[in-house]
């Protein structure tokens, strides 16, 4: 997919004043081969996870601002003029945009349905505490300064540098007008793997940022209580095994858990078309459950692993390694963060 990544980024309206770097985490496939026919810079190294790779990129960088942007993702043309815009007032340290599926499907448009209601959310706020790295802008003597993307995330790790920007007193600013195509799951096993993998780096993320774990910006009350009763369910059903009564709570707790999420059900009997709302209605209600149960296993599977969760916070230069920031930083004459 990077050919129609790189294309989408020839075609930009500031596409002359650009220098696009391309990071090779690692691949199997062809697509080095691919970058090779473009006008580009290709960094090729060993797979090191979406951190090491973005800060490969930056430190390679020479421009006052870095956008970042996902090889399966597709830019409108004024993405990157869009984007840097948004930073030029100088109120705002980073800017964080917005995706539409590429693919096309039931779940991919349920998970654009239930992305367009966390969007609705930062709306409502002149600066948000998140960012996800398929389209983002950070102004780069900032992201060497504050230490790039933890490498020690490997989901996540986009929203991580948000609460540190949050945390360090730096804006981001949400741009709404240039969404860029992004290929979305379309097999409910690749959806339930990526949530889960996401939940558990979300739980890990919280104990880092305690305060967060309250109230952020990108995720609703709501999810947390559809989680919550997920996690209730499975005991109850157990408890029903020796009282009756037990039975009516599980299905009270699922009956919340669809409640709770009655908005996306809404949503998809009205917008997922040809289909019939009521099969929106089940297609929609199956895809609340999956959501709700795969979260409840990830916060199971991560308390039951904490003792041996690696270390969330490590130092950007070891004393045997060094680091691409660190060099960057150097090079500009910046202290190491």
């Amino acid at each position: 997919m990077i050919g129609c990544c790189l294309d989408s980024l020839e075609r930009q309206t500031l596409r002359d004043a650009l220098e696009i770097i391309v990071v090779d985490d690692g691949s199997r496939d062809n697509s080095p081969q691919i970058v090779g026919s473009y006008p580009v810079r290709l960094i090729r190294q060993q797979n090191g996870g979406p951190a090491a790779a973005r800060n490969a990129g930056a430190a390679a960088a020479r421009a006052p601002v870095v956008l970042f942007l996902d090889g399966d993702c597709v830019a409108p043309p004024r993405w990157a003029e869009s984007m840097i815009g948004a930073l030029q007032d100088g109120k705002a340290e980073a800017a964080v945009g917005t995706i539409v599926a590429s693919t096309m499907g039931v779940l991919p448009a349920l998970i654009q349905m239930e992305i367009e209601q966390r969007y609705a959310r930062l709306r409502r706020r002149d600066y948000v505490d998140f960012i996800a790295a398929p389209s983002c802008a950070v102004r780069r003597d900032c992201f060497l300064r504050i230490g790039g993307f933890n490498e020690a995330f490997r989901f996540n790790e986009d929203v991580e540098l948000a609460f540190r920007l949050n945390a360090a007193g730096h804006g981001i600013r949400f741009v709404q007008d240039v969404p860029v195509s992004h290929a979305h799951q379309v097999r409910w096993w690749d959806y339930m793997r990526a949530k889960f993998w996401r939940g558990v780096w979300r739980m890990r993320l919280y104990r880092l940022y305690p305060k967060k774990s309250v109230r952020d910006d990108w995720t609703p009350q709501t999810l947390k209580l559809q989680i919550l009763a997920a996690c209730l369910t499975p005991l109850a059903m157990l408890a029903g095994l020796f009282d009756p009564i037990f039975w009516a709570a599980a299905g009270a707790l699922l009956t919340m858990t669809v409640a709770l999420g009655w908005p996306v059900i809404d949503l998809a009997m009205t917008g997922l078309r040809p289909r019939s709302p009521w099969t929106a209605g089940f297609w929609a209600t199956v895809f609340l459950l999956v959501r709700s149960f795969t979260l409840a296993a990830s916060l199971v599977y991560d308390r039951a692993t904490t003792a041996r969760t690696p270390a969330l916070m490590r130092p950007i230069v070891s004393a045997t390694q060094r680091h691409p920031i660190a060099d960057a930083q150097e090079s500009t004459g910046q202290r190491v963060a």
